[in-house]
């Protein structure tokens, strides 16, 4: 028999009942119809349609802190898609955060539930080495006391204590 249909949607006007009905929602979005037979009986139907954006992989990185340490750290997150997600990374690693890195690459692939793939790569670097040459010439009899503190691409020698105004202290540090 034949029948009518009317759409909750305004773009869709009443026609006679198609097998197929193209939809472009931008974002998740309830449609509602009824469909009425020659004799004038309705029946209510309703479905939802949910609009999965593409996969988008961010990530928050934690290069490494001292030259000689394997404390990086990187945590992905995952934009769009739909979830559950399969993670793995080049070095087996299943899970969003890695810890303990040293420096390299590191690529992750995701795929998401409808089978979407977003590959990405992230790099922790080598921090810069510092070697340092203390050289330090003190008037007989007077002390000096020195701190050194490394921190990524910078070194500070502070002065803590020096009871003879006439000591004379050379610092001499290579970036390698």
């Amino acid at each position: 028999g034949n029948y009518e249909t009317i759409w909750s949607s305004p773009e869709w006007k009443t026609d006679s009942i198609r097998k197929t009905i193209t939809i472009t929602p931008i974002s998740s979005t309830f449609y509602s119809f009824k469909a009425i037979d020659e004799k004038g009986c309705s029946e209510d139907l309703a479905f939802q349609v949910d609009v999965i954006s593409p996969l988008q992989l961010d990530f928050e990185i934690s290069q490494i802190s001292c030259y000689g340490k394997n404390d990086g750290a990187a945590k992905l997150k995952i934009n769009g898609g739909a979830p559950p997600f399969g993670i793995i990374w080049t070095n087996g690693e299943r899970s969003e955060a890695l810890h303990n890195l040293h420096a390299g690459s590191y690529s992750v692939t995701v795929i998401d539930d409808l089978n979407q793939k977003q590959t990405n790569t992230i790099t922790i670097k080598v921090p810069i080495q510092i070697r340092n040459v203390l050289d330090i010439s003190v008037c007989q009899g007077a002390h000096i006391n020195l701190q050194a503190t490394n921190l990524i691409q910078m070194a500070c020698i502070k002065i803590l204590s020096h009871p003879k105004p006439d000591a004379i202290v050379r610092l001499l540090f290579i970036l390698q």
